[in-house]
């Protein structure tokens, strides 16, 4: 099923390569064609806290953890880290983003990434969550979306990497993304809820 802002996606030239779209109600990541075509689909681990509003946290010195999986429209900006204890947990199997969600104590900074589950007794845990097929217990995180090792590897032949366009989508009853002309003439993605917080953070 084609995501509904598809069309909007495509008429104004936001997307011409493969893209990701996280569902966190299905706790669902897929990958689409730029005509909107589903190309793979895997289940995914997500952010322990439900909810749309807070902007994620973990791993930026002096933040306060939240483990929210942040909705709204990112971009992957890096493959990998130089970060030694990351490189520990997810080796080379980690895409780091950056999006709207990004407010300015944390610019140049990816709070939110894309990764393999950990190689640690907690990722064999989440490892366990994500194989007995069913999705209730799978917000474990602290708000990135985690696959099996063979899911992200399968997802990863999908994209480019660095510069791939990444949407995840609001789960709060009535919030969705929503393309808004902006006064340069450029198109914007907001949430329906949180709106004015989300404009606030991008001044």
């Amino acid at each position: 099923m084609k995501i509904k802002h598809n069309k909007l996606l495509k008429k104004y030239n936001k997307i011409c390569d493969n893209y990701i779209v996280v569902d966190k109600k299905n706790c669902l990541t897929k990958v689409y064609s730029p005509d909107g075509d589903v190309l793979y689909s895997a289940e995914v681990a997500l952010g322990r806290d439900i909810g749309d509003k807070r902007i994620g946290g973990y791993g930026v010195p002096n933040a306060k953890v939240r483990a929210y999986t942040t909705p709204g429209e990112f971009v992957i900006r890096n493959e990998g880290t130089s970060n030694k204890k990351d490189i520990k947990l997810y080796g080379d199997r980690l895409l780091l983003l950056s999006g709207d969600f990004i407010v300015d104590e944390y610019k140049g900074t990816s709070v939110l990434a894309l990764h393999r589950v950990p190689t640690s007794p907690m990722g064999k845990l989440r490892e366990n969550i994500l194989k007995n097929k069913s999705i209730k217990d799978n917000r474990v995180s602290f708000g990135c979306v985690n696959f099996l090792v063979e899911q992200y590897d399968s997802l990863r032949s999908f994209i480019k990497g660095k510069g791939t366009k990444v949407y995840i989508l609001p789960e709060e009853v009535g919030n969705s993304l929503h393309l808004e002309k902006q006064a340069n003439g450029d198109y914007k993605f907001f949430r329906t809820k949180y709106r004015t917080e989300a404009m606030e953070n991008n001044k």
